[in-house]
């Protein structure tokens, strides 16, 4: 049996400037093996990533990606 978790992942400047931390399986998974990671940008992370575009409107018609964010989904079985 597993134990499924999702975080979102934030990152600025064309995903140069990570703004989240890294995903520590050692301790997101304590006392239980990790299972499965999978990263992927949902229909909400897309919304809340176009929001810099529409409140910094000189940003998005320069086409600078400000802030981006996307889900990380991992579980964690027992051993």
């Amino acid at each position: 049996s597993s134990v499924r978790y999702r975080k979102w992942y934030q990152h600025a400047i064309f995903s140069v400037a990570e703004l989240s931390n890294p995903l520590q399986l050692n301790k997101e998974c304590s006392g239980l093996e990790w299972n499965q990671i999978t990263t992927e940008v949902t229909p909400t992370d897309f919304v809340f990533s176009m929001l810099d575009n529409a409140l910094l409107y000189n940003a998005s018609s320069a086409w600078l990606d400000l802030w981006s964010t996307w889900s990380v989904e991992y579980s964690c079985r027992e051993r």
